[in-house]
């Protein structure tokens, strides 16, 4: 596991979110 950079974090995170709300599944992010 390497050292992710802040960015590329908040990058995956906002994918990740985008991605269940497409699913809507958005009701179990918080």
């Amino acid at each position: 596991m390497g050292i992710t950079s802040k960015k590329e974090q908040r990058k995956s995170l906002d994918t990740f979110i985008k991605e269940v709300e497409k699913s809507g599944m958005k009701k179990f992010v918080t």
